[in-house]
């Protein structure tokens, strides 16, 4: 799941821009950094990284 975003985001912008001509899109990440592993191995860890992302998409 680490390279999604940079494959989606060219896409989504130009879909976006075709439904939409003449609107520009300001589209941002919102997710974990990059990591080595997939999940941090603490749930008390798992659970403030879950509220960062939600924190951080709801402010977008």
């Amino acid at each position: 799941n680490m390279g999604a975003w940079t494959y989606v985001r060219p896409l989504l912008t130009s879909t976006l821009r075709s439904v939409h001509p003449g609107h520009e899109f300001r589209i941002q990440y919102a997710g974990r950094h990059p990591s080595a592993s997939p999940a941090t191995g603490s749930s008390m860890v798992h659970q403030l990284e879950q509220e960062e992302v939600i924190a951080s998409a709801l402010l977008i």
